[in-house]
């Protein structure tokens, strides 16, 4: 058992790390990495929003 709560340890790790730019999606993040696991293929579509980035001057 101990091995099963390691992987699942560090599967919570990568979806909490993913899910700082995908946010508000677990579920969709959660599927994402089962089929990234599973050796499988994926492609991820969705709205694109704009995300205003500040934009620094001559140094």
């Amino acid at each position: 058992m101990a091995r099963a709560d390691g992987v699942r340890t560090a599967g919570c790790a990568v979806m909490d790390s993913v899910e700082k730019v995908i946010v508000g999606k677990r579920d969709v993040v959660r599927l994402l990495l089962a089929a990234l696991l599973a050796d499988g293929e994926e492609v991820v579509e969705d709205i694109i929003r704009s995300v205003p980035v500040p934009v620094e001057g001559p140094a």
